[in-house]
């Protein structure tokens, strides 16, 4: 007996079950019950006889269901991608970022000399020192002490890194802004000395790194 047939005697001996309800019941003056014993026992003698075409939609929906779950998974993963990068730590005297590339699926990493983060740094806090918001184009192009210009990337890089420690704020499209009231050299002095070395700590979210 395959699958399908126990499955069907399953649903007969459940109906079965449901008229001897019904019968005692009725022995028992329990008037009440019988219409909800006869509904089920109805649909139960039905379901054997439901055709093809109703099973497979149900086959169909059962299925739209587990993509519907799948999907779900998906997006819960990617939501705590999301809040896992970037991450942030020193290589030797270098700043390191760890991100994740939604189209290779994998980490990746850009780095930036501590004096590169700091001629950078000086930059936005000099831009925005007058309180009103700004645009990165505003801050690029940087130079660093030779005169040399500084790639984009590291800009970006830096302009991360100030954000996670809550030194530069974001506004959405209309720009950034500078923390107040604080000496942001010496904030990113203490910022860099509380940042975890590669080689010797376990890497971190930039949330954890500045708890």
């Amino acid at each position: 007996m395959n699958g399908i047939k126990k499955g069907e005697q399953v649903l007969r001996d459940a109906e079965t079950a449901l008229q001897h309800l019904m019968a005692e019941a009725a022995t028992n003056g329990e008037y009440d019950s019988l219409p909800t014993l006869a509904g089920w026992a109805q649909r139960v003698g039905k379901l054997p006889d439901e055709p093809e075409d109703s099973r497979r939609a149900s086959r169909r929906v059962v299925g739209k269901s587990a993509g519907t779950n799948s999907n779900s998974a998906q997006k819960s993963m990617r939501k705590r991608r999301s809040a896992e990068y970037p991450k942030f730590v020193r290589d030797d005297n270098n700043l390191v970022k760890i991100g994740w590339s939604k189209t290779d699926r994998s980490e990746y990493e850009h780095k930036a000399s501590r004096q590169t983060v700091q001629a950078i740094a000086s930059s936005i806090f000099r831009l925005g020192r007058t309180g009103d918001r700004f645009a990165m184009e505003d801050v690029l192009p940087v130079e660093d002490l030779g005169g040399d210009q500084i790639p984009n990337y590291q800009c970006y890089l830096t302009l991360a890194w100030l954000r996670s420690i809550q030194l530069v704020e974001r506004h959405g499209r209309l720009g950034y802004t500078i923390a107040k009231g604080i000496d942001h050299v010496e904030a990113v002095d203490d910022c860099w000395s509380r940042l975890a070395n590669r080689s010797t700590a376990k890497v971190g979210s930039a949330a954890e790194q500045n708890e």
